[in-house]
């Protein structure tokens, strides 16, 4: 029956939603593991990089600008994440920003996103994820 998954609720949005808009809830589950997920690959790609950077020192460059433009979406798809857990929690996703706080900003972040219960039931910031028939308003 759908909605019986609990915290292993289904994803109810689009992948590019989850890791680029600021927009809706996302439960812990999700969180958890969309993060292990992308930071490991973010971790891969960097030292495969970093690698072939060593092997090839005159491409500084445009090693450089890859790097540059990776970190970048770290940095973007961790905050969306982040923004989108806050908002499940019932805070506003701008108080995500505390993980920029180097050392305590990282342990608050990661307690609002890896332990606090969500908001049973929608809030302004959309549907309960964990909810059986919780859908995410299309943009637009």
């Amino acid at each position: 029956m759908p909605g019986d998954f609990g915290p292993f609720a289904p994803l109810n949005m689009p992948i590019r939603q989850l890791l680029f808009s600021l927009r809706g809830r996302i439960p812990r589950s999700i969180w958890w593991g969309a993060s292990a997920i992308l930071n490991f690959v973010w971790l891969l790609a960097f030292a495969l990089l970093v690698n072939m950077w060593r092997a090839r020192s005159d491409a500084d460059t445009m090693f450089g600008a890859i790097l540059i433009v990776l970190m970048t979406l770290v940095i973007w798809t961790n905050v969306a994440l982040q923004f989108k857990r806050w908002q499940d929690t019932g805070h506003n996703g701008w108080g995500s920003m505390v993980a920029f706080i180097p050392y305590i900003g990282w342990f608050i972040g990661a307690a609002v996103c890896g332990f606090a219960k969500g908001t049973v039931g929608p809030n302004e910031y959309g549907p309960d994820p964990l909810a059986a028939n919780a859908t995410e308003p299309s943009p637009g």
